[in-house]
């Protein structure tokens, strides 16, 4: 086998590792015949969710003739090459962009931008990661699956959870949640499960309700950093209740008193 062939395979092994969809790509011709753009353009062509951005006057059906039908949608616009680096840190400041994707070759010339913005360097044949910028993500749910969740509304915060056993899929850059063939939403009761932070004043509070006797106590570790949070009860029997960062263990001698404790560790958490 020849070098070129060793060196070709390479790149294709390494292409196939490093490929993420969604991306952005530059095309260097408007023909889109050179290059992998022929090969990236059968691929996206019936994706509706796909763009293609083209310089105004240029003959977009004579480009996209091999390609159709096609699906992908296409805007063409006017691409203003003439403006001044300097004049783009105006522009910048205007428009407020969460990230902004500059040549490599200006690198020298945007200092000062990177304090104000979130950056990337992009040259020829590499490939740069992009970062995530949404804060929320949309989740496509069937109407029927979407009818049986029964919702919780969390305590701390303003939003309604349910819980369910299924698969998340992308499909065409959208996320999708199938539920698996042997499964189905069931009416019948679940184990709880337990999530959120505990709430010291809002536990002691419920437990001197109930006409327990406590007091706090906070365990800090070697180095002086906090370690665990203890409750001490005293009345009407001993126990304790040790409050760590991932789990809260109750120890009681009494099995009723232990009993109470969680349900009242049970009311001051969010539970599904």
């Amino acid at each position: 086998m020849s070098a070129f062939m060793v060196r070709l395979l390479a790149n294709i092994a390494h292409a196939r590792k490093t490929w993420q969809e969604p991306c952005i790509v530059f095309c260097p011709h408007w023909s889109l015949r050179l290059g992998p753009v022929v090969h990236l353009l059968l691929r996206w062509s019936a994706d509706q969710n796909s763009l293609l951005v083209m310089e105004e006057g240029l003959d977009a059906n004579l480009a996209l003739l091999p390609f159709k039908p096609m699906a992908m949608k296409v805007l063409q616009c006017s691409f203003v090459s003439g403006i001044q680096v300097q004049k783009s840190h105006h522009l910048l400041k205007i428009l407020q962009p969460r990230h902004i994707l500059f040549p490599e070759i200006l690198r020298q010339h945007i200092g000062p931008l990177e304090t104000l913005f979130s950056s990337n360097y992009y040259s020829e044949n590499k490939t740069v990661h992009i970062p995530y910028m949404k804060e929320d993500s949309e989740l496509d749910i069937a109407v029927e699956l979407a009818c049986q969740l029964q919702y919780t509304t969390l305590k701390q915060q303003d939003m309604n959870i349910s819980r369910l056993k299924g698969e998340l899929m992308i499909e065409h850059g959208r996320y999708r949640l199938h539920l698996g063939n042997d499964e189905q939403v069931s009416s019948q009761p679940r184990p709880l499960v337990h999530f959120g932070r505990i709430d010291l004043n809002n536990l002691l509070t419920a437990l001197q309700k109930l006409g327990m006797n406590t007091t706090l106590e906070e365990v800090t570790g070697a180095a002086g950093s906090h370690k665990a949070s203890r409750i001490h009860v005293s009345e009407p029997s001993k126990a304790m209740i040790e409050v760590m960062e991932a789990q809260t263990v109750i120890s009681a001698a009494d099995e009723n008193i232990a009993s109470v404790i969680s349900q009242v560790i049970s009311g001051v958490l969010d539970c599904i």
